[in-house]
């Protein structure tokens, strides 16, 4: 996480390649996350980022601001809002 944040994603994916083999299980779930997060930034289409939400549990933060014209984009927002207040 920290290379991620002072480096950024190609960092990251340098990192993980170097790896390779030896990279655990945890190591493989945070890399996924912060893949799912960079392609929902820089996505268009709404089914694919409604996926990420879905699948990675993505909050409000994650999703551009125009992505929450989106119908189905912003009903899973509010279902994760709520899952996590309960």
């Amino acid at each position: 996480m920290l290379k991620y944040a002072t480096s950024g994603m190609a960092s990251v994916d340098k990192y993980v390649e170097e790896l390779g083999e030896k990279a655990d299980d945890c190591v493989k779930e945070v890399f996924d996350y912060l893949q799912a997060v960079e392609t929902v930034k820089k996505s268009r289409d709404e089914h694919q980022v409604a996926g990420f939400v879905e699948n990675y549990r993505l909050m409000r933060e994650h999703v551009p601001t125009w992505m929450m014209k989106s119908k189905e984009v912003c009903d899973l927002i509010c279902l994760m809002c709520v899952r996590v207040c309960l």
